[in-house]
């Protein structure tokens, strides 16, 4: 059972971080794909 107890918070900081990663490529991708649209919006307005 102590075991256990000792495991936990190492369990939770893991999954925080792999949480956290992963919001963290949402972002990304958020942000790149706004960037395509703006780039598009220009190419279309040039022509």
């Amino acid at each position: 059972m102590k075991e256990e107890m000792k495991m936990k918070p190492l369990f939770t900081a893991k999954v925080k971080a792999e949480h956290g990663r992963a919001g963290h490529m949402e972002r990304l991708v958020q942000t790149q794909s706004n960037y395509l649209q703006q780039a598009m919006q220009l190419v279309s307005e040039e022509h």
